[in-house]
C-alpha cells in the first residue's frame, strides 16, 4: 500500500498495511501505524487521521 500524506510519500506493506485497510473498512478514522526502518533497529508511530467528505459519516 502507498499513498501521499501531507506531500510525503508513505509505503507500507505487510501487517502494517493490512491494519491500516482494516482501520478504514471499519471506519476509524484516526489509525496508529508502526514503521520500522530496513535493518529493524528503529521504529516509530506515525497517527495518521483520515478526512473524508460527504461519505465520511456513512463510514462510521
Amino acid at each position: 500500500m502507498s499513498g501521499k500524506l501531507n506531500n510525503t510519500s508513505v509505503c507500507a506493506s505487510g501487517t502494517t498495511s493490512w491494519s491500516v485497510n482494516a482501520a478504514l473498512k471499519t471506519g476509524r478514522n484516526t489509525i496508529k501505524v508502526q514503521s520500522v526502518d530496513n535493518l529493524g533497529l528503529r521504529s516509530s508511530f506515525v497517527t495518521v487521521t483520515r478526512r473524508g467528505g460527504a461519505d465520511e459519516e456513512n463510514d462510521r
